[in-house]
């Protein structure tokens, strides 16, 4: 015998909204870039690649997972630095050292690899908060994300995605 279970909403014995499972994802929220971003400056400059989650309890976890696909440099000795922030916050960083070729010739020297991180937030806030990934040159020259896939350049994405995770 099987049996079916139909509501339209559950609210809690104290009449307030929202039933909630420890270690149950809440919500998600995710982002994406697949254009070719370069930079050659050794200060943090955005990538781009932000989310915005607003938590729908206050002691809720944030699981965000971030994602990168073709980051490079221009040489193997040299390397991105990658750091994750909330608003102004840095919480986290990422380094490459290098990756494998990409050169198209014997003259030219270019290195990418995939990384990929992620970072337990407990942001303590039913407010909508903002994560972006910066990056930055390790010696002030060209590197970046190309997103590099089979169609080549721009044909992957990168991904940033925040999952509200209830205690």
């Amino acid at each position: 015998m099987s049996s079916v279970m139909k509501v339209d909403s559950i609210t809690k014995s104290d009449g307030t909204a929202g039933v909630h499972i420890a270690g149950n994802i809440i919500q998600t929220q995710i982002a994406y870039v697949t254009a070719w971003t370069t930079t050659t400056s050794y200060a943090l400059v955005s990538t781009g690649l932000a989310v915005t989650i607003t938590p729908k309890f206050n002691n809720s976890k944030v699981l965000v997972t971030v994602t990168l696909n073709g980051v490079y440099t221009q040489e193997a000795a040299h390397y991105v630095r990658f750091h994750l922030y909330k608003a102004s916050s840095n919480l986290t960083g990422i380094t490459t050292a290098h990756g494998q070729a990409l050169a198209s010739s014997s003259n030219e020297t270019e290195y990418a690899t995939g990384l990929s991180t992620v970072y337990l937030d407990s942001p303590a806030t039913t407010s909508a908060t903002t994560y972006t990934v910066y990056y930055g040159s390790s010696h002030s020259t060209s590197v970046g994300i190309c997103n590099y896939g089979v169609g080549g350049n721009g044909s992957t994405r990168s991904s940033i995605m925040a999952q509200e995770i209830a205690q």
